[in-house]
């Protein structure tokens, strides 16, 4: 019962912030963190499976404020609502959009999550690719979130490398694109081949 009470507020709670996001959007057109509020209603919208509504007010952040750090991280919210649903030649297209700002926050998820699209797909060579700008932007954009996006795309890369990689390239590679791991990323790379009977 105390579980389901505090649902309930939660939703409250979610359901007030997004009538004042809603008003800031509509009537505070001079707001200085206007560009804020429409990213975040049109996340929150997303969330809300109301992908319509939500790009209604996406567009509005995209023509308003085109040069806002929220344009970059608005397109990779689409992009993973695409990815979820399955729409993967969608999730592409806009993850790429999202890489192209070069946006320093968003473009390590952005190349991770290309790179899941890519083995939807199949196309091994290029997921491998997607991992390994995943890695080197979360290399770049430091602190927790890139070290986190960094280990996650080291860890994906080693299984699509035991798909497309060359075996005899191993040790190179691995020394180039994480040096600081290249005994535990081989080890993990042994594991796959093992795995696989190899």
């Amino acid at each position: 019962a105390e579980r389901d009470e505090l649902g309930r507020l939660a939703q409250r709670v979610l359901d007030d912030e997004l009538k004042q996001l809603e008003r800031i959007a509509r009537d505070f057109g001079e707001e200085p963190r206007r560009d804020e509020a429409l990213y975040r209603l049109a996340f929150a919208l997303l969330d809300r499976d109301s992908p319509d509504v939500a790009l209604q007010h996406a567009r509005t952040l995209f023509a308003v404020y085109p040069a806002s750090p929220y344009v970059a991280h608005a397109y990779l919210a689409f992009a993973d609502h695409y990815f979820k649903k399955e729409d993967i030649d969608q999730a592409i297209k806009l993850y790429e959009k999202v890489i192209a700002f070069s946006n320093p926050e968003a473009t390590p998820r952005a190349h991770y999550q290309l790179g899941k699209c890519r083995i939807v797909k199949g196309e091994h060579a290029e997921a491998l690719q997607s991992f390994v700008d995943a890695a080197n932007a979360g290399q770049r954009l430091g602190g927790q979130a890139g070290a986190a996006v960094r280990d996650e795309a080291l860890v994906e890369l080693v299984k699509e490398y035991a798909v497309a990689g060359a075996p005899e390239k191993a040790l190179a590679f691995f020394e180039r694109v994480g040096p600081e791991r290249n005994d535990d990323l081989l080890e993990k790379l042994g594991a796959a081949y093992f795995g696989d009977g190899r």
